[in-house]
Parts: C-alpha cells; sequence; structure tokens
C-alpha cells in the first residue's frame, strides 16, 4: 500500500495539471469567441492565437507526462521552451501586431483644431440660432477633452463663455489619456471624455481625487466604405472578427459573409478604371482566332508593283506587312488592320462596364484609335493553321485630361512603322 501511494500521488498530479492546461486554453479560446467563430477565421495571423493556446496545452501535457530520464533532458527543454514562447507571444497575437518593430507615430494624422477654436472669425465650430441661457463672464472653467469632442466642447465655450474674458488657455485639447491628466491633476476643471479605463481609474484613486462623471452622449463607430466597396451591409460580430484579425476577407462577402464565393476577374466589379461618372470598365483578357481554311499569300506575289493598300478577299491573307520569328521555329506576320479580310479585321476591343451602385458588367465593344493599327497572326509551324491574335490593352489603363482612356501598350498587334515597314512586336 505505501509503496502505491507516490505512484498515485504522481499520477493525480499529472492528471491535474493535465486538465489545468487544457481548462485554461478551452478558456482562452472561449473568451476571445475562437471556438464560436471558428467557421470565420480565415487566414493563418487569425488563427495563429487559437494555435499557440493548443500548442501550450499540448506542451504542458507532454512535460506533464514525461520520463524525465537524462536523455529525455533535451526534450523537456525544447517543450518547456515553447510554452513559454506560447505564453509570450499570445497577447501580441491576439492584436495582429506581432510582427510590428515600435509603435507608429500618427503625429501627422492629428486634425488642424485651430480651424474649431471658439472665438476664431472664420472658427467652424457650431453657433447657436440665439443666446445662451447661461453665460459666464469670469472664472471660466479650464476645458479640456479628447480630439474628436473638441469641436463640441469649443462650441459650448463659443456659446457660454464672455469672449472679452476668454484666454485660448481655457479651451485646450490633450487627447483623452492627457486630459484625464489633467483633470486629475487639478489643472483641467471639465473634461469631455469617453469613459475612464481600468489604469485611468486607479491613476485617480491613487492621486485622491475624486471625479464626478455626467453622461451627455452616446459613442459610436461609424465605418465608412468606398461607393465601389460592393460590401452592402456587416453585423457587429463580423466587424469584430475582422479588428481581431479572424476575418481578412470580408470584402468578398456578398451574403453577410456567410459564404465565399470565387469571383471570375473578368466581371469582378472591383476591378478596372473608375471612370468620373462612378462607372467601372474591364478589359478582360481573350482568346485568339483559329484562321481554318485561310489561305496564305505566297512570297512570289510580293513583286515592286504589289498593292500593299489594297483589302484581301474573304479568305484570304495578304502578303505581311512584317515578320518576325521566334527561336523554337514560330512565325508572327503582322498585317495593316486595314489590309485584312473585313471579317477578321479587329480595331475594336470588347469591354466590361459595371454602372455606378451595381454589380452587374455589361460587355461593350469600344473602338481603337491608333494610327496604323496592326493585327498579328503567329504560326507555329510553316503548315500549321495561323492564329490571330486579339488586341486587347497591356499594362494599366488611366483616364487621360481629354476623357479618353488611354494605355501604355498593346498587347496582340505589335507596332508597324509605315515608313520603313519594320515591325516590333
Amino acid at each position: 500500500m505505501n509503496t502505491n501511494k507516490p505512484f498515485i500521488i504522481i499520477l493525480c498530479a499529472r492528471i491535474l495539471v493535465t486538465l489545468g492546461a487544457w481548462a485554461g486554453a478551452i478558456a482562452l479560446l472561449w473568451k476571445f469567441e475562437y471556438l464560436s467563430q471558428w467557421t470565420q477565421v480565415d487566414n493563418l495571423l487569425g488563427a495563429l492565437p487559437a494555435a499557440l493556446a493548443v500548442v501550450g496545452a499540448a506542451c504542458v501535457t507532454a512535460l506533464a507526462w514525461i520520463r524525465y530520464l537524462k536523455f529525455t533532458a533535451p526534450v523537456a527543454v525544447f517543450l518547456a521552451a515553447v510554452v513559454i514562447a506560447s505564453a509570450a507571444l499570445f497577447p501580441t497575437a491576439l492584436r495582429c501586431d506581432w510582427w510590428a518593430e515600435g509603435e507608429t507615430d500618427y503625429a501627422g494624422d492629428s486634425p488642424d483644431l485651430t480651424l474649431y477654436e471658439p472665438f476664431r472669425e472664420d472658427t467652424l465650430a457650431a453657433s447657436l440660432d440665439e443666446e445662451a441661457t447661461l453665460r459666464l463672464a469670469q472664472d471660466l472653467p479650464a476645458l479640456d477633452g479628447a480630439t474628436a469632442l473638441y469641436p463640441l466642447y469649443s462650441a459650448f465655450a463659443r456659446a457660454v463663455y464672455d469672449e472679452q474674458a476668454y484666454s485660448p488657455e481655457k479651451v485646450v485639447c490633450t487627447n483623452t489619456a492627457g486630459a484625464y491628466r489633467s483633470i486629475i491633476q487639478g489643472t483641467a476643471d471639465i473634461v469631455f471624455v469617453a469613459a475612464p479605463s481600468e489604469s485611468q481609474r486607479q491613476m485617480a484613486e491613487e492621486s485622491g481625487a475624486e471625479l464626478v462623471f455626467t453622461p451627455i452622449g452616446r459613442e459610436a463607430f461609424v465605418f465608412v466604405a468606398g461607393r465601389t466597396n460592393p460590401v452592402e451591409n456587416l453585423t457587429r460580430q463580423q466587424i469584430y472578427n475582422i479588428y481581431t484579425g479572424k476575418t481578412a476577407r470580408w470584402f468578398e462577402s456578398r451574403d453577410k459573409g456567410e459564404h465565399w464565393k470565387e469571383i471570375s476577374a473578368s466581371v469582378a466589379p472591383e476591378c478596372g478604371l473608375e471612370l468620373q461618372n462612378g462607372d467601372k470598365i474591364y478589359f478582360p483578357p481573350e482568346s485568339g482566332i483559329r484562321l481554318d481554311g485561310y489561305k496564305v499569300a505566297p512570297v512570289d506575289m510580293l513583286t515592286p508593283d504589289y498593292d500593299f493598300s489594297k483589302r484581301a478577299e474573304e479568305g484570304t491573307l495578304p502578303v505581311q506587312d512584317g515578320m518576325t520569328f521566334f527561336h523554337y521555329g514560330a512565325v508572327i506576320k503582322a498585317y495593316d488592320v486595314d489590309r485584312l479580310p473585313k471579317s477578321i479585321a479587329q480595331k475594336e476591343w470588347h469591354m466590361e462596364r459595371t454602372p455606378r451602385g451595381t454589380h452587374t458588367p455589361v460587355r461593350e465593344n469600344v473602338k481603337v484609335e491608333w494610327p496604323y493599327l496592326t493585327n498579328v497572326v503567329i504560326f507555329h509551324t510553316p503548315d500549321s493553321t495561323g492564329i490571330l491574335k486579339s488586341i486587347q490593352p497591356r499594362g494599366n489603363p488611366k483616364l487621360g485630361p481629354d476623357g479618353a482612356v488611354w494605355i501604355s501598350a498593346f498587347s496582340g498587334e505589335g507596332h508597324l512603322d509605315p515608313r520603313t515597314g519594320q515591325y516590333s512586336p
């Protein structure tokens, strides 16, 4: 009996450690909503906190049950290191900023609050239509507060304070944290801020400052999306998932994020160039056309009196205006588009237009205005059927000053120099 007693104690301790580790991991996953929102996690960084919790619990379990012998010591050290690393990384993984180096400086993003000064001549602070019932001409309270609330309490000072008794130091803005320090230290009489954090309450208690809170409004978060953003609504839970890193592909949601849908690049309303009227245009890639049955003009037709201005008959390719070869035997023949048969003389692009406020693209044909527009036909072998490469823009389209769409390069037709006949693909 006495021989088995230490074994039972050790066994119970191992079981308790294992249960405690997994209970802690499950509690963390429940607290941060990973258990209820697991199906909404769509990226590795969003899953990292859950992975750290599970790995940490698994390593603690392994440490509890491993036999501590000389040859298992390195394994135990490794498992302990993983547990410590998981615990250290978990808090920052929750914020999705474990990769960040130092703090981000947002100083340059601060609004110009001088535009809202109470008695500035062209102030943007609101004014009452009639005189306020409360007027203060002496012992003006010193005001401070959050940046977002400065226009509010500046308008209050403009309505209530006597301009002759006012001085700039009576209405300042040192942001929420600074305002709490001011009210606790006694340099401000009234501050306009959100409810205090636990650390701010503790700072006031340690300083012996008794704070009196008077609610004057409710703060709300407003999420503004661009007019071309296809998302029409998001639930509070979805927004929470976005900002906690669980969800990264919210912008592809068409049904409140319940199902992700594959979007065809040729019709995606997010693609393309936004016009001045809010429409979006996109030039989808297109395949070439096999010229089955077309006859190629023999080389001996190229005589000094050959007429390069005539259009070829249907079913016939004229003598090329230019030609180039590839090392694997393919030949590209270039033709002035006005010399090809009308059925294959492509002088238009196919375009997808998504009207403003909609998500359904409409197919259109647009005219290409380009001097000496060239079509090319590829022959992979001398005896193979030619493939007429479709013309389409390459690079990012831009909106020109004349309202026309400009592109930097073509794909499919190359360039034919009319002076020399030199063709460059």
